[in-house]
């Protein structure tokens, strides 16, 4: 039997609105069947801790713009998924958010610097900071300021690499940038985190 003759007979043998019901499904059973997911709705990669014997430091930035504030994140972690140290960081002004993000990775790096630490991997959910990285250019602009701020602050660390990462896989660095909106001062932990902070690490971890 054709096609078409299969559709003749489902139509003489159902009424109107059963036919109706029976096309529907069949065109959501194609649909189904044949569907790609797009990436928007794929899962994203959680956090990946680094290789053996290195550090990865993740870094992120929120704002509170009622009060002209910035909260800036870092955490650095080991191989085992271990906080080696963490950071929340208020800042004072009102930037745009690429400009912002660009100033959390400069003072998130700079803290690491004065820490005496050495990082070999820097995560960043700003596509457009971490793009700007790998190709500095000159400009006249807050943002390229801050570019060129940031590549000579990297320049102590000559086999870090900056890799951007959704935002699923930077969960905990944006916490810390959250938490820092409530705060008059910086703060940065070796332990004892804040257990709201403490809750998030834990399940990035696993």
């Amino acid at each position: 039997m054709y096609k078409g003759d299969y559709l003749k007979f489902l139509a003489s043998s159902h009424t109107k609105a059963e036919f109706e019901q029976i096309i529907c499904t069949l065109c959501y059973i194609w649909s189904e069947r044949y569907q790609v997911p797009s990436p928007s709705t794929a899962p994203s990669a959680p956090w990946q801790p680094p290789p053996m014997g290195t550090l990865k430091l993740n870094i992120d930035a929120a704002s509170d713009k009622t009060s002209s504030k910035i909260g800036v994140g870092a955490v650095i972690r080991n191989s085992v998924g271990q906080v080696i140290a963490a950071l929340s960081m208020p800042i004072v002004g009102n930037f745009a958010s690429h400009e912002m993000e660009a100033k959390a990775m400069f003072h998130g790096i700079n803290w690491v610097l004065q820490q005496q630490l050495s990082i070999s991997i820097v995560e960043t959910d700003a596509l457009l900071v971490s793009n700007a990285l790998k190709s500095p250019a000159a400009g006249i602009s807050t943002f390229s300021d801050l570019i060129m701020d940031i590549s000579y602050l990297l320049s102590f660390f000559p086999n870090t690499i900056v890799t951007h990462v959704k935002r699923n896989a930077n969960s905990v660095a944006d916490s810390l940038a959250k938490f820092a909106l409530g705060l008059d001062e910086i703060c940065s932990w070796w332990e004892n985190f804040p257990l709201s902070i403490y809750s998030i690490i834990v399940n990035d971890s696993f």
